[in-house]
């Protein structure tokens, strides 16, 4: 009967021992399932969350907006100082007042000032490669105006041609990226030689040997 006890009392921590190694195992298991997905679920979602913060495809831009507003002329005025001070076109005040003759303002005259054009300069793709090219849209501009393009990169500025915007005001070129152009922020101002401005930036990164 001794040694029959002696015999219990040396198994019993043998017992111990294997259930918690089955209870590490269980814990183990359970943690890399959690790690998997949780649930058991393929982890489709998971990897859709994670392409939806890559870069973006095109580069955002900045706009802004005011109501009308009511101007009195004052002694001196002339319509053009009036646009510019306001942020419009003269013919945008002309069309809104149906003023006959824009050379010849009354002092006292109340004039209706519209609202500005909301103005969007757009440049695809946001991040672009060496020996690449973006295309660069800007919208809201003055039909009856000139709009030039500059481009500053981290070694020098580009300046093209100027352009007339469509019907829309709208106007589209690109900008093909050559060897010389290195990686870095390119920033792009678009400038209309009435009231139109825009700047909007773009990424280049090295091309994948």
């Amino acid at each position: 009967m001794p040694r029959s006890a002696t015999s219990s009392r040396e198994r019993r921590p043998t017992g111990i021992i294997l259930s918690l190694l089955v209870a590490f195992i269980i814990a183990t298991v359970g943690l890399f399932v959690l790690s998997q997905g949780g649930d058991g679920t393929s982890g489709v979602d998971s990897g859709s969350a994670d392409s939806k913060k890559g870069s973006p495809t095109t580069a955002p831009t900045t706009t802004t907006t005011r109501s009308p507003i009511d101007y009195t002329v004052k002694p001196g005025d002339a319509l053009t100082a009036i646009a510019k001070q306001f942020g419009v076109s003269t013919t945008a005040i002309v069309d809104a007042n149906k003023i006959p003759d824009p050379d010849r303002l009354v002092e006292g005259q109340v004039l209706r000032i519209p609202s500005p054009t909301p103005v969007n300069l757009v440049i695809r793709p946001a991040k672009a490669r060496t020996g690449g090219s973006v295309e660069i849209q800007l919208t809201g501009a003055e039909r009856s105006e000139l709009v030039s393009f500059v481009i500053v990169s981290p070694v020098g500025m580009y300046s093209g041609a100027a352009h007339l915007p469509d019907a829309k005001g709208s106007v589209t070129t690109s900008y093909r990226l050559g060897p010389g152009d290195p990686p870095g922020t390119y920033t792009v101002t678009a400038r209309g030689d009435q009231v139109t401005e825009a700047e909007a930036t773009f990424r280049v990164v090295a091309a994948t040997p």
